[in-house]
Order: structure tokens, then C-alpha cells, then sequence
């Protein structure tokens, strides 16, 4: 039997950290690793672990499972600073790119679709 993944998630990479460290001495070093408490406490309301990302308007209706910007930027700001790179492989209408460039990241993008890659290319201008 085969799983394979009916849909693609938002997932975060960072920094490996060197073999026998922890995610803390990675931190320390490179400024990533963990989240940012700051960042935490300016997306969650109520002090909880949920992050409130309404679906705008201008959210919707570019590529199927377009994510909404608010969200993007609260999971780039957890967990990236001013100046890394964020990395789409799959950049579909280019939402997690315009979010990075809002928040003064460097970003790479990828998407095969000529349609979606065309319209991430407008939404970046």
C-alpha cells in the first residue's frame, strides 16, 4: 500500500543545526530555529496557539488552495528574519513570496504552471 498526501501543507525550513547540537545552540547561532515570541504575541488574540488569518477578498481566486497573506506573514515572521530567504517549491499564485517581500525577506520562488507563475509575476511587481 502507497500513501501518498492528498494535499500540499505549508511547511518551514530552517537552518540545519550541526550534528549533537539543539535547536537552541542553532538559535543562538544563527538567529533561527525557534520562533519569535514578539512575532507570536502580534498574531495570536487571546494569548492562546491559534493564529486568526481571515481569508480576504484579495485571497481568493487565483490558484486553488491559495493561502491567506496574513498567515503567510505570521508564519515567515515566526520563524525567519529581516533579510533570510524564504523558499516557495511551489509557488502557485505567489502568496508566501508577496508576504515575504512585505516583511523585508529575500525570497525564491518555483511554480510550473505558467498561468499561476504568470499571475505570482504581477502580484510582485
Amino acid at each position: 500500500m502507497t500513501c501518498k498526501p492528498t494535499s500540499f501543507s505549508c511547511g518551514v525550513l530552517t537552518k540545519p543545526y550541526k550534528q549533537g547540537g539543539t535547536i537552541a545552540d542553532n538559535m543562538l547561532r544563527n538567529g533561527v530555529g525557534a520562533y519569535n515570541l514578539e512575532a507570536w504575541n502580534k498574531y495570536v488574540e487571546h494569548g492562546d496557539n491559534l493564529i486568526v488569518a481571515p481569508n480576504e477578498r484579495a485571497d481568493r481566486g487565483l490558484h486553488p488552495t491559495q493561502k491567506p497573506i496574513k498567515l503567510l506573514k505570521a508564519l515567515i515572521e515566526l520563524t525567519t528574519q529581516k533579510g533570510q530567504i524564504v523558499l516557495d517549491p511551489f509557488a502557485g499564485s505567489g502568496s508566501t513570496l508577496v508576504a515575504a517581500r512585505e516583511l523585508e525577506r529575500e525570497y525564491v520562488g518555483f511554480e510550473i504552471n505558467e498561468e499561476y507563475y504568470n499571475n505570482a509575476i504581477e502580484r510582485l511587481k
